[in-house]
């Protein structure tokens, strides 16, 4: 059976979760690691539209956020796949949710994560597998890793 944590987004200290910025756009970590290394890939910009307004700058910039996130989420946790989202029901800031899918389990320490919806949407996802306080630990590995890689 798997074990899960109860999360209020109202106790996510969100600075902890961010791992990287580029010059539109911010990443940071999702606190639900259901799928191990999803992100939000934020605008800086206030905006309540959608990719369709987004700048060529901004097109080009995320461009190369989400290939510089496939890069260090696919060496720290060899996801097999990736898939991204735009919706913004729930929260209207212009952001994309990047998250990697999963054949197989994973680990962190020693909590098993596994993405039991793989060849599935993503949607609605399961509950998060770790606390909170791993999940800034997840956070910190990979603004490590973000950091490294330039």
């Amino acid at each position: 059976m798997a074990v899960s944590f109860d999360i209020r987004m109202a106790d996510v200290d969100f600075a902890r979760m961010d791992v990287c910025e580029s010059e539109h756009w911010l990443t940071r970590l999702h606190f639900n690691q259901s799928y191990l290394g999803r992100c939000l890939v934020i605008a800086k910009r206030v905006s309540d539209t959608s990719l369709a307004t987004c700048s060529e700058e901004e097109y080009h910039d995320l461009r190369c956020v989400l290939q510089r996130y496939e890069r260090v989420v696919g060496a720290a946790f060899q996801p097999a796949r990736f898939n991204y989202t735009q919706l913004g029901n729930e929260w209207p800031q212009l952001h994309v949710h990047a998250i990697p899918r999963y054949d197989t389990p994973r680990q962190w320490k020693h909590y098993a994560i596994s993405d039991t919806r793989y060849h599935q949407n993503p949607s609605p996802k399961p509950p998060p597998p770790v606390p909170l306080e791993e999940a800034y630990a997840i956070a910190a590995h990979l603004r490590a890793l973000f950091a490294a890689d330039g």
